[in-house]
């Protein structure tokens, strides 16, 4: 199950936006307008009478005039945040995208990814699926300008599931973000709208596009009736699995679908070599797909293991594991086949799981230990590394094994021989 980001307080940027969307409203003119009989109905005890006036605001909201809209909409914002029955602020979502204004799809955006109710964050994002293009508008302000990078790449991944071109400047634009978490979930959504696999750069993807925006249009098939009325909009399909996004840890490309990290953290590694290392890691991690799983562990005389099974690489699991690996001191001595053990009973875990789903699995299961290899704990003969692998079916999994400190290894290279894997020196 995908993970989500923590509810968060609207950030400065965010509520600048809404400020600015909302002052354009304008004083109220003389009368009861639908905002303020929204407001007055809103004061009912019974959550029913809430939502039915909710539901009226969607329906007339629509064809009010712009400032009457956005007057709604900062009514309507209000119930979605705070109502405390789940059913009005589902009517809310619904109102809220029927308003055919900016104002009204920031708070939909919003509750698209952080919504703690999960029948609510659903249906926002149906609604943002299922969205005019007055919606990529919205999402382009916000990605340039909230200052949080994970809620940056969720909006670029939503933008990506819509499947449509409208998204594409947008996301050209995000290509050229100062985080990589954001590049990254930009690059996706480019291959999502337009089936392409260019990677991280922006000049690949802008030269499509420049050939791509152009292009005539496919002429409908032969005998396509087109006096038939439009019905609802319908959610598009899930995107393929990233084609083009093949990140590398110290020059070995990571082209899995499932990773389990085990890292040394040491004292005979260094200090400038646990900071490389640390570096590298989450480096690596920021620029996998979202589809990727992953799990990541690190030793010393103990093992600190950041979750107990593969995850998807969601923005909101990077940005976790970021801040677990800042939390990483330097260890002392070296414990190299405890934390081999249970990175590898990982694997198995999600081995076993794969084969259960049944599901199509082109590439292994994949373990990369890094390493100097040097233990002081017990001092393990490569040869042993074997008896550790019995266990595991190794025609659906494979073993890395990099080498920190540019001197061979023993054990990781019996490590990497008996796993099928890639033995690698790292000066």
């Amino acid at each position: 199950m995908t993970a989500r980001p923590a509810p968060r307080a609207a950030s400065l940027a965010l509520a600048a936006l809404l400020a600015a969307l909302f002052a354009a409203a304008g004083p109220a003119v003389a009368g009861e307008s639908p905002a303020r009989a929204l407001e007055k109905a809103l004061k009912a005890d019974d959550a029913g009478r809430r939502a039915s006036a909710v539901a009226e605001a969607g329906r007339v909201g629509g064809a009010a005039p712009a400032d009457e809209r956005r007057r709604l909409a900062l009514v309507l914002r209000k119930v979605l945040e705070g109502d405390p029955d789940p059913g009005v602020r589902l009517v809310a979502v619904a109102s809220l995208a029927k308003l055919a204004d900016e104002a009204a799809w920031v708070p939909v955006l919003v509750a698209s990814i952080t919504a703690k109710d999960d029948a609510v964050r659903a249906a926002a994002t149906t609604a943002a699926l299922t969205g005019r293009s007055d919606l990529v508008a919205v999402a382009r302000k916000l990605l340039k300008e909230d200052q949080d990078p994970t809620f940056r790449a969720e909006v670029a991944l939503l933008l990506g599931r819509r499947r449509r071109v409208d998204a594409v400047p947008a996301l050209l634009d995000a290509l050229a973000d100062r985080h990589p978490r954001v590049v990254t979930a930009a690059a996706e959504a480019l291959e999502a709208v337009s089936g392409e696999a260019f990677g991280y750069e922006v000049a690949p993807w802008a030269g499509w596009w420049e050939k791509a925006r152009v292009a005539p249009a496919a002429p409908a098939p032969a005998g396509e009736t087109v006096t038939k009325e439009a019905g609802p909009p319908e959610v598009p399909p899930p995107p393929p699995p990233a084609r083009g996004l093949v990140p590398d840890l110290y020059g070995l490309p990571l082209r899995a679908k499932d990773y389990v990290f085990v890292v040394d953290v040491s004292g005979s590694i260094g200090a400038e070599g646990l900071e490389t290392a640390k570096g590298e890691l989450v480096r690596a991690v920021e620029r996998l797909p979202s589809d990727v799983r992953f799990a990541a562990l690190f030793f010393d005389e103990q093992v600190r293991l950041w979750h107990p099974e593969m995850v998807p690489a969601t923005p909101t699991h990077k940005a976790d594991l970021a801040r677990f690996v800042r939390g990483i001191p330097r260890g002392k001595r070296t414990d190299v086949m405890t934390p081999l053990n249970a990175g590898l009973a990982i694997v198995a875990k999600r081995v076993a799981a794969r084969a259960a789903e049944k599901a199509p699995a082109p590439e292994p299961v994949t373990m990369v230990v890094v390493s100097d290899g040097q233990e002081n704990v017990r001092g393990t003969p490569g040869d042993a590394v074997g008896d550790k692998l019995e266990r595991l079916d190794l025609s659906h999994a494979v073993v890395h094994a990099l080498v920190l400190g540019g001197k061979d290894n023993a054990l990781m290279a019996a490590l990497a021989r008996r796993a099928g894997g890639v033995y690698r020196v790292v000066p």
